[in-house]
């Protein structure tokens, strides 16, 4: 089957020029995830997935029926990729997607509107089982912490902190490793006191303690990187987006994977509330 990518969130042109070659990590029913490399990976996704780094976005509404798996090797051929015998993507075409241009301050009416209209999603889930509960309460200790210690100008420590967290949780992308993720981006993209925040996420991010997944969208958050809904998300707290419109992307933000949504959302909201307690002072 040939199918063409109509848009990337990657460097096009790294792409053109060198082409796109590895294996197929892993298979789900919208995403095919190829390692490039030992740390690079690229995402081929159906059509209804959300943008975001390394993204090469195509006209398929679904994989599940080309075969494609693990271990296939994934190859350039003259205007494009192939997947192995199962799977032609046309990149001759490819459109350039750019993020919105997220800046601050951030919003204290809105910051409070999208921990509402979150808070209301997540009374409508199940509530969590006895080790996802404690996952989650280190996680809240740890963020804690981690305010204490930039507080007090100790990024080191708060480093160190990040770390602890790093691949804590289940699944793909771990919870630990979704809250660092949606941290990383607020610091990232707001700066400020919290600038070398990201710098030191990203030290101590390490691929041998999680997967190379969410170790990627963390590489990614650490250079102000992520998937639309996230960047949608902290651009409504920042007031880009009118308050009316909050409840949708905080439904957006909270349908990503099982429970990624609401790990990266925590991770947003940790990093606008200590960018606006270091403002304070």
């Amino acid at each position: 089957m040939t199918v063409t990518a109509v848009a990337t969130a990657a460097d096009v042109e790294l792409l053109r020029r060198d082409g796109l070659s590895g294996v197929v990590h892993s298979v789900f029913d919208r995403v095919v995830n190829v390692l490039s490399g030992r740390d690079r990976l690229w995402s081929l996704t159906a059509r209804s997935v959300p943008l975001g780094p390394g993204v090469l976005l195509t006209d398929l509404v679904s994989f599940a029926r080309l075969d494609i798996q693990p271990g296939m090797s994934v190859g350039r051929q003259p205007g494009g990729i192939a997947v192995g015998d199962r799977l032609e993507v046309d990149v001759s075409g490819l459109l350039t997607w750019e993020s919105r241009a997220v800046t601050g301050p951030v919003v204290p009416d809105m910051v409070l509107a999208f921990s509402d209209a979150l808070g209301a999603l997540r009374q409508r889930t199940p509530a969590p089982d006895a080790f996802t509960g404690a996952v989650a309460e280190r996680i809240e200790m740890t963020l804690a912490l981690i305010a204490d210690a930039v507080v007090a100008g100790d990024i080191p420590a708060a480093g160190s902190l990040a770390a602890g967290i790093v691949g804590l949780g289940p699944g793909l992308t771990p919870a630990g490793d979704d809250v660092l993720t949606g941290l990383a981006y607020v610091s990232a993209r707001l700066g400020g006191p919290l600038a070398g925040l990201a710098e030191a996420i990203h030290g101590v991010a390490d691929i041998r303690m999680t997967h190379v997944v969410s170790y990627t969208a963390i590489r990614e958050a650490c250079a102000g990187r992520a998937i639309q809904p996230v960047v949608d998300a902290l651009a409504a707290m920042c007031g880009h987006l009118p308050e009316h419109e909050i409840p949708k992307v905080a439904a957006r933000l909270a349908a990503v994977g099982h429970t990624s949504g609401t790990d990266l959302a925590r991770g947003l909201l940790a990093g606008v509330q200590l960018t606006n307690e270091m403002r304070g002072k």
